[in-house]
């Protein structure tokens, strides 16, 4: 079983200024020091939703927040705490994602790029890495080249949780419950569920990406 590292909590400015050196480590204290309280504060604010949801919503406003600390969007104010930014951007996201939710059931959502689905299974991941870029890039024109890409987006671009599970399932071969226990999740469906957004994620910007350099 892999050790739990120990993180100290960062104040504010400490923080901020860590993130927009683009310090890794700062990113995943931040992500570990508001988790637990993000997902008590979510359960009493955020009306129906579920703990995978409230997982998907924090990761997704992390990484918000990160981009936002980075490109200076954001300042420290006097008397507003950086905790009460990041849960002010996972309530957007949390309302985005009640209207899309509410506009799919009703027929009118628009359709993601078409991939495979994570294993929906506590089961050992057999696919090799391969497997899984052939599943996102569907032609095999330019396959190395798209390959290439695809490897620097997942260790360049892609921020935790998405990367840490990224590397667990189609790089180290991890199950369901062993990824759920070194990242500290409740169990196997949270990871399915992050897991699911991740590749979203991840085919959003490879799109993006190949068009840039004319792949597609």
């Amino acid at each position: 079983m892999a050790k739990s590292i120990c993180m100290k909590r960062l104040e504010d400015g400490e923080l901020v200024a860590r993130i927009r050196e683009n310090d890794e480590q700062a990113k995943e204290i931040m992500y570990r020091q508001y988790r637990e309280e993000f997902l008590g504060w979510a359960f009493k604010s955020m009306f129906g939703i579920t703990a995978d949801e409230a997982l998907a919503v924090y990761a997704d406003a992390c990484v918000a927040v990160w981009d936002n600390v980075a490109r200076r969007k954001y300042e420290l104010i006097q008397g507003a705490s950086f905790k009460t930014y990041l849960f002010r951007v996972a309530m957007n996201i949390w309302m985005n994602m009640s209207r899309r939710k509410r506009r799919t059931v009703a027929g009118t959502g628009p359709e993601m790029l078409s991939i495979d689905s994570f294993p929906d299974s506590d089961d050992p991941v057999n696919a090799a890495p391969d497997i899984f870029i052939t599943s996102i890039l569907g032609e095999k024109d330019d396959y190395e080249l798209k390959k290439e890409i695809v490897r620097d987006v997942v260790f360049n671009v892609m921020t935790d949780p998405c990367q840490s599970i990224f590397r667990y399932v189609y790089y180290k071969k991890l199950n369901c419950s062993e990824i759920a226990e070194r990242m500290s999740y409740k169990g196997p469906r949270t990871v399915i569920t992050l897991a699911n957004r991740c590749r979203r994620k991840l085919a959003a910007v490879l799109n993006d990406r190949f068009k840039k350099t004319g792949l597609i």
